[in-house]
């Protein structure tokens, strides 16, 4: 998992830092002319995406990558909970026709849970998800504001104690971010 989560991040490092596209901070998003800021930072939820704290950047005119990461730690007398939400996601865009941005992504989600107990080692408990998916959605975006909509399917491998589950699904992604 630790080596998953790694390749993710130098991934997203290499392809959002190592790429010269634009050397002011705006990205040119229409035929008009308009130039957009190219970093934007929020909030995301989703299967595919994941959800917490969002970070996207426009790499080239028509190109984004998001990051979605959200961890979780909680110590409460003998039981330590923690978890991790982390998903990468490749966003090319299709058009755009006023403040609609149509698109098309695809994303990559892992997600890891794990509860112990101190003292009842079969009270513990964990769970791991994988998704990977993509499909259309929409970008509404307005001076510095944007929101995401998009939707398409999923496939899962999820890992308890008790079970292994796996299937494709549909699924819907939502998000707010400020451009800066």
């Amino acid at each position: 998992m630790k080596k998953i989560l790694l390749s993710a991040v130098l991934c997203f490092y290499f392809s959002a830092f190592g790429q010269t596209v634009v050397t002011s901070d705006t990205v040119n998003h229409s035929p008009s002319a308009q130039t957009y800021k190219k970093n934007e930072i929020g909030m995301g939820a989703g299967l595919v995406t994941g959800y917490g704290l969002s970070y996207r950047r426009w790499l080239a005119e028509n190109d984004a990558l998001m990051l979605n990461v959200a961890p979780y730690y909680r110590n409460h007398s003998d039981i330590e909970e923690n978890s991790l939400d982390a998903g990468i996601t490749f966003i090319h865009r299709l058009g755009h026709y006023g403040i609609n941005n149509f698109v098309l992504y695809s994303g990559f989600n892992i997600y890891s849970y794990n509860k112990t107990d101190a003292y009842d080692s079969y009270n513990s408990d964990y769970a791991t998800t994988f998704s990977i998916g993509g499909g259309p959605g929409i970008i509404f975006s307005k001076n510095s504001f944007s929101f995401d909509l998009l939707t398409g399917f999923r496939y899962y491998s999820e890992n308890t104690p008790n079970d292994y589950n796996r299937g494709l699904g549909f699924t819907i992604e939502v998000g707010g971010h400020f451009k800066y």
